[in-house]
């Protein structure tokens, strides 16, 4: 009697960790919001193989993807929280099977990323909030022509969302009946132009790689900020100001500097049609004293999932040099 009464109990609590267990699967989409949380956890171990970064952790119904580099080139894992298995606790890092722990904070806009075995490193994710449209009341874009002060705005707006939404907007000009956005994607450079005050499929959707991105501008009241936002596609905003004398300045060294890298590696034989001048060019203005500017273009094209053992590669470290990012 008594061993059978000992069952029953077994058999209850066993059901009551199993409902436990099948109620947070089911409300597992209703406690993580979709979106994109921002961060930087650098990957470490006692093995040379434990080297990289996680930069983005994306959610997308019950989908969590989580997005960086490692010393083989890129890195995305993705899991499903309705399927539970080994993807929903081990991330392989090159060849290392690295255990992690992820947890959301109560208010729903951090994640605590942390890699317990195999590899280490902890950090902090914070959701890459949408701006809502309330909130840019004194900042609503005017598309009378006479209201935008035409020239130059520059920022560095590093756009966010899943992998083909890599990609960095750096200027946008504004001329007298047209405005244009220039920047650097995987894909190659970006230049996406509009007519102001016209109503067409480009004044409200750029495509980044083969993403349809929907933006939106904001004029600030005292006309000093333009705001670009994107909110379907692509996330993310960022502010441009107007170019200044100073900053003018600084472009045109910068375009002396590659005037004479180009003069340099023609007078040793390498033409712009040779596959070696783009080399070239970055060897000198490493020697020049750009290195560690070109250190960090090197970076955010990596980030862009540009490999360095790619023909664009160099091509895309010279375009964030000419156009100068660094600057803004």
């Amino acid at each position: 009697m008594k061993i059978f009464i000992f069952r029953i109990i077994i058999i209850i609590i066993l059901n009551f960790f199993f409902s436990l267990s099948l109620s947070f699967s089911q409300n597992t989409k209703s406690k993580i919001p979709n979106g994109v949380w921002i961060g930087n956890l650098t990957i470490s171990g006692t093995t040379a193989h434990c080297s990289g970064t996680i930069k983005k952790i994306t959610v997308k119904d019950s989908t969590i993807t989580f997005k960086g580099s490692d010393i083989n080139g890129v890195l995305n894992h993705s899991y499903d929280l309705k399927n539970p298995g080994s993807a929903n606790k081990f991330i392989k890092i090159f060849n290392v099977s690295a255990e992690f722990l992820l947890t959301l904070s109560e208010d729903k806009n951090i994640f605590s990323l942390s890699l317990l075995k195999g590899c280490f490193g902890k950090a902090n994710f914070q959701l890459n909030k949408v701006v809502d449209n309330e909130s840019l009341k004194d900042k609503l874009f005017n598309t009378d022509n006479s209201k935008i002060p035409i020239g130059t705005w520059i920022g560095n707006f590093a756009i966010t969302g899943e992998v083909h939404c890599n990609a960095n907007i750096w200027e946008i000009i504004v001329e007298k009946s047209t405005i244009t956005f220039k920047g650097m994607s995987i894909g190659g450079p970006i230049k996406h132009n509009f007519n102001i005050g016209g109503s067409k499929y480009q004044n409200k959707i750029i495509k980044i790689n083969n993403v349809e991105a929907h933006f939106k501008l904001y004029l600030s009241k005292n006309r000093n900020t333009l705001t670009l936002k994107f909110k379907h596609g692509c996330h993310g905003q960022k502010e441009f100001k107007l170019i200044t004398k100073k900053i003018t300045k600084k472009i045109k060294v910068i375009e002396d500097m590659l005037n004479i890298s180009n003069t340099i590696c023609e007078e040793i034989g390498i033409s712009e049609t040779d596959q070696n001048y783009n080399k070239c060019i970055l060897a000198i203005l490493k020697s020049k004293g750009y290195e560690d500017i070109i250190n960090d273009y090197s970076k955010i094209c990596e980030e862009m999932e540009i490999l360095n053992t790619e023909q664009k590669y160099i091509k895309c470290i010279l375009t964030f040099f000419k156009n100068s990012p660094h600057l803004y």
